[in-house]
């Protein structure tokens, strides 16, 4: 019984062993299998880890090159737009110095403006310093005699100005040196100098020679009138000189040669335009001195009263003058 229980003992005990035994080798294969597997896992994990680190420093690289490339390009921008304000600073200090060279401006409030200063005042003067070429033509607008003044005035006498307009609304033309003379000059053949409208002088009007050896005064192309030293002539576009003090020369078949009117329009004396026929509207005709008559003395109905081919003579007595008086329609003497 004894022995029986201790064999039975045994091979509990053995049996007990032989499962011991087998786990323990299933734990040592499980164990050797999760070992591979960890030792794989963490060689895979150190793989991994390589390539994302590897990665990773690969776009830290690039980022930083992107960085340095921007900041590089920063800081070359910022030389250049420092060099570039440097030369805008250089430009506009040598434009404001040639500007004041050539120009100023002011304000009535403010007297004189920077050209900086210009965006805040809305009719700022304007001083022109040096000259002033205009090539592709000037137009001065909204002058009027109310202040909007055109003037040219004169160093030497500032009072001394050529004003489009004046105050009075008059354009004003006025020699800007006390010796100089005021000239309208076209020395162009054929051209001339046209003043339309009324011309008043207050002044003496002085005529000056021309080509022809006097000064010409011409309605279109008749009837000139010729001025020369002491000498007159009026007459038609051939005339070039007066032949005498007074000179009248024909212009027009129609036109007498002299025509003397009263001051209420009657003719007193006339001369045709051929010069046959001299008519003298007076009651009395008083001759001083000699008469010396070619042809026919006739009245007015043009019956002869004296008649002698070799002339009529007449002296008076120098304390008597002689005097003939026919009545209209009288016999002849």
């Amino acid at each position: 019984m004894d022995v029986l229980a201790i064999v039975l003992l045994l091979i509990a005990l053995m049996a007990l062993a032989g499962v011991v035994i087998y786990f323990l080798n299933d734990y040592a294969k499980y164990k050797d299998s999760n070992s591979k597997d960890v030792a794989a896992t963490n060689k895979r994990v150190d793989a991994e880890q390589g390539d994302r680190l590897s990665n990773v420093k690969f776009v830290v690289d690039q980022v930083n090159t992107v960085n340095q490339d921007i900041y590089k390009s920063f800081t070359t921008s910022n030389a250049t737009l420092t060099t570039g304000l440097s030369n805008v600073a250089l430009t506009q200090s040598n434009m404001l110095t040639g500007m004041n060279k050539v120009m100023s401006f002011s304000s009535s409030n403010s007297g004189v403006l920077k050209l900086t200063d210009l965006p805040g005042y809305t009719n700022p003067d304007i001083n022109l310093i040096q000259k002033v070429n205009a090539t592709m033509g000037m137009t001065v607008k909204d002058l009027d005699k109310a202040g909007n003044v055109m003037s040219m005035c004169s160093k030497s006498d500032p009072s001394r100005c050529i004003k489009l307009p004046d105050v009075n609304g008059n354009t004003v033309f006025r020699n800007l040196d006390a010796k100089g003379d005021l000239v309208l000059q076209n020395l162009d053949a054929g051209q001339g100098i046209r003043l339309d409208g009324n011309v008043t002088v207050n002044d003496k009007l002085n005529f000056g020679p021309s080509a022809g050896g006097g000064s010409f005064i011409n309605n279109g192309s008749v009837a000139p009138m010729v001025i020369q030293t002491g000498r007159l002539g009026v007459g038609n576009s051939s005339m070039t000189t007066a032949a005498a003090m007074l000179h009248v020369k024909g212009a027009d078949a129609t036109v007498p040669l002299i025509r003397v009117d009263t001051n209420n329009g009657n003719t007193v004396i006339s001369i045709d335009n051929m010069g046959n026929n001299v008519v003298i509207n007076s009651g009395n005709v008083k001759i001083n001195g000699n008469l010396s008559v070619s042809g026919t003395i006739t009245n007015g109905s043009g019956a002869a009263i004296l008649a002698r081919p070799g002339g009529v003579p007449m002296n008076p007595a120098a304390t008597r003058p002689l005097v003939l008086t026919v009545p209209n329609g009288a016999a002849p003497v």
